[in-house]
């Protein structure tokens, strides 16, 4: 082959090729070249002087996405097809203060209706500017306000960023990001609420059973920290009554939740439960990576439990071990002194009880291998009578329940009745040894088998029961404890 022929293939090589890098060079969009997408996409959902506000959906770059609505609202503003309310009007001060939102930061499709109305829109356009990969994408979605259907939604992706907004974005770490979703969440329960509310945090725990976790620990103290910085909520330890609440009292509510491992996934349900009627006031759904959750890391499920269905069995055991007829108006509570029903190694149980009426009270511990004892009353701690309505905290001076390995789930089961029990002493008695042998220093003693619950015959006996789980120190949660 002559050396003409090779550069006069080589040309042809090259022309044939040419499309496909062009194609590919012009693969990536401009910003600016999404914002016109949505907006002409949006013309063509709706005719012409349709009033509009611009709102921000979900992101976990508020920054990126509120600097990309300035833009999409002044292309709106200027094309003049829309009629777009303006957010900063008079009206806009009173309507954040009553919902207590940055109109920067996200706002769910209930909260973007109501404001919608109050600022006379008929449509709501959600932004948000979210990253994909080493892009990013331009989700748009518009609301019909009259009738709240979704009228279109448009998802622009493969947009490079570019030095004059990409600087906004932080680069967030895995606890960043899941604290920022849970703060939405507790923000978002708050916008439901007309006036402000005394809050508790409930239990948080592995759906379908009673059982915390390390994740709980950190859910608890994450949720705390965000409801005692939202104005809608006045955060208060949980009420420990067994009596109705008092009529005109403040209105008090109570956020627990559960969680599940779905595939990569973790999904927590967040619920706000009004305390005076149980009715609930609302519900959020927050998804956290299992893999974020590994890189701070903390763990899912307690030590002693690989599964969720082992979890489920272990309930199963901890139900069954002590049942009674609870059916009496007679009823007994009992808590720790850990609202998140976990403890740390080297810290110290105690028992809350309360009860309707005067009983006889003892407790049981199942440990972290199923095994059962009795631990109070006992050799050095006899008293086991509850008096009508007053707290009383177990176990008394002279015995401390100490955590210490090995870690996992545990329960607690108080046992109540109407009359003294019978064969108290020989009950307790197979422990004594070991408990004058540990006074000051003991976990509830490790388990001496099942045994059966003795009652007396015509008593009127009821029981409770919770969980905790023991924990390994951890830096990290420990830095979290606000």
């Amino acid at each position: 082959m002559n050396q003409s022929l090779k550069v006069r293939l080589t040309l042809i090589l090259l022309l044939l090729l040419f499309p496909a890098f062009s194609t590919y060079s012009q693969a990536t969009l401009s910003l600016d070249q999404a914002i016109q997408s949505s907006v002409n996409y949006l013309q063509d959902r709706f005719p012409q002087n349709t009033r509009a506000v611009v709102l921000a959906k979900q992101s976990d770059d508020p920054q990126v996405t509120d600097y990309a609505i300035r833009r999409i609202r002044a292309v709106l503003v200027n094309r003049g097809y829309f009629r777009v309310v303006e957010r900063d009007a008079a009206a806009l001060d009173r309507i954040t203060q009553e919902m207590n939102h940055q109109m920067s930061g996200y706002v769910d499709d209930d909260t973007s209706l109501s404001i919608g109305r109050q600022l006379g829109a008929e449509v709501i356009i959600s932004v948000a500017l979210v990253r994909s990969g080493e892009s990013w994408r331009l989700d748009t979605q518009a609301l019909w306000l009259e009738s709240a259907q979704l009228a279109g939604q448009l998802s622009v992706g493969n947009i490079r960023p570019e030095a004059s907004w990409a600087s906004l974005a932080a680069r967030q770490s895995p606890a960043q990001v899941i604290d920022s979703r849970i703060r939405d969440a507790v923000n978002a329960l708050a916008a439901r609420l007309n006036n402000p509310m005394e809050l508790s945090i409930g239990k948080l725990t592995l759906s379908e059973t009673d059982t915390p976790s390390e994740f709980s620990r950190f859910l608890y103290t994450t949720i705390n920290h965000h409801a005692v910085n939202n104005r809608q909520f006045r955060v208060v330890a949980p009420t420990r009554s067994l009596s109705a609440p008092a009529q005109g009292a403040v209105p008090k509510g109570t956020i627990s939740g559960t969680f599940s491992i779905e595939g990569e996934m973790v999904v927590v349900i967040l619920r706000l439960v009004s305390d005076s009627d149980n009715i609930s006031i609302g519900s959020e759904r927050v998804l956290i990576p299992v893999a974020d959750l590994r890189r701070i890391p903390i763990d899912v499920l307690p030590a002693n439990v690989r599964t969720h269905e082992e979890a489920k069995r272990h309930e199963e055991i901890f139900t069954s071990t002590v049942t009674l007829n609870n059916r009496s108006a007679f009823r007994i509570d009992a808590w720790p002194n850990s609202s998140s029903y976990t403890f740390f190694n080297g810290e110290e149980l105690r028992i809350n009880l309360i009860s309707n009426q005067d009983c006889f009270f003892k407790v049981y511990h199942i440990d972290v291998e199923g095994k059962v004892q009795m631990i109070y009353p006992n050799a050095i701690n006899r008293s086991n009578r509850l008096q009508t309505n007053v707290m009383r905290t177990i176990p008394d001076p002279g015995i401390r329940y100490r955590i210490q390995a090995p870690f996992g789930q545990d329960s607690i089961i108080v046992v109540a009745s109407d009359r003294q029990f019978e064969n108290l002493e020989a009950e307790f008695a197979r422990i004594e040894q070991a408990t004058q042998n540990n006074i000051g220093g003991i976990l509830l003693g490790r388990g001496l088998g099942v045994h059966d619950v003795q009652v007396v015959p015509g008593a009127v006996t009821v029981n409770t029961r919770f969980n905790f789980t023991s924990l390994p120190s951890s830096s990290v949660l420990r830095s979290l404890d606000f």
